[in-house]
Formats: C-alpha cells, structure tokens, sequence
C-alpha cells in the first residue's frame, strides 16, 4: 500500500511539473511582444501597428494612357463587337465611380490605369449585318428592301429595290418578311440578284 501511495504522489508531482511548464510556455507565447503586438507601458504604445490612411493607398484613376474598351454584344446575330479608343482629356483624372457615371447605360466590367472595359447588350443586329426585308413604297406597294444597323444597333434604310414582294411565292414572302440576315455586301448583292430574276 505504501509502495501504490508512493508511486501516485510521484505520478502526482511529475504531472503537476508539467502542467507548470505548459502554462508557463503557453504563456511566454501568448505574450503580445513576441506576437508582435504592441505592448502598452503608461499612455504609450511602443511598436505600434501600421494602419493604413486614406492617404497611404492611391485610388486608380484615368490617365492620358488609358485605354476605353467598348464591347457590344448583338443578340440578334450573336456578334460581339470591340472598339478601343483613347480617353479624351475630360475624363483624365476620374477615378472608377465617376467614370462608370459618365457612361450610363454601360456596365464597367474592370477597371484600372491601363484600362476600362465597357459592356452593353444590344438587342439588335451588329453594325457589320445587312438585313434583306420587305417595306411598303410610297405607292404602298410591298417592295424588298435592305437595312443596315449602325454599332449602336440603329437601323437605317441602305437600299430599296423595285422588285414588287407579289411576284414571289409564299414561302419566299414569308422569308423576306421575317428578314433574311448576310455579313457581307457581297453576301447582299449575290442575294438582291437571285430576288431581282
């Protein structure tokens, strides 16, 4: 019995030593001056932490070296269209809010020094499509005619022909008046042929 009581007086000791020497560890590390913090004697904080200022960190702005990317996306033809410009010395200075205002109607998908890409939906033909339709003349007769679409989507008469819609059949009526798309004029001029037979 003696011997058991010896043993777990040890056992008790040994433990309650290293217990001791964890806290004491775990408290030289849980020290704000050996993690860096700042330590406070008095009214002072020695070592201080930097906290940034509004003046430590400067905002992007527009430069005469940024560039303005313009991207149009045309639903009805599924086109994307690019322009890249130089900014005008109007916007020179503007940081990202008050660049976006400039542009309503726009959304500003990124934005920094170099440059500012621009992103609008249009729900319209690009500015590369020719569409071959049907109009009525000032005589009210149905003729075919051709628009072209401005990079705006804006459609503008480019060309009527004298051929009257009457003449064709059904199925290519009702083709002409939903409108037949091409890219090109030489696509146009192909068509308009087969249309003026």
């Amino acid at each position: 019995m003696n011997f058991v009581r010896k043993h777990l007086v040890i056992t008790h000791i040994i433990l309650a030593t290293i217990v001791f020497f964890l806290g004491f560890v775990v408290g030289k590390m849980g020290d704000e001056s050996l993690l860096g913090n700042p330590s406070i004697n008095g009214n002072q904080i020695d070592n201080p932490p930097s906290v940034p200022t509004e003046s430590s960190f400067k905002e992007e702005t527009v430069s005469a070296d940024t560039m303005l990317v313009f991207m149009r996306k045309y639903t009805l033809s599924g086109e994307i269209g690019i322009v890249e410009e130089k900014v005008s010395s109007g916007y020179i200075g503007l940081n990202e809010k008050e660049l976006k205002e400039k542009f309503t109607g726009w959304e500003l998908r990124s934005f920094d020094k170099e440059k500012a890409v621009f992103y609008k939906e249009i729900e319209s033909y690009s500015d590369s499509t020719y569409v071959i339709t049907t109009a009525k003349d000032e005589n009210g007769t149905e003729v075919v005619c051709v628009y072209k679409y401005d990079i705006d989507g804006n459609r503008h008469l480019f060309e009527t022909c004298a051929s009257p819609v009457e003449l064709f059949d059904e199925a290519t009526k009702e083709k002409l008046r939903e409108g037949i798309s091409v890219n090109t004029e030489e696509e146009l001029r192909k068509l308009l042929e087969e249309y003026d037979d």
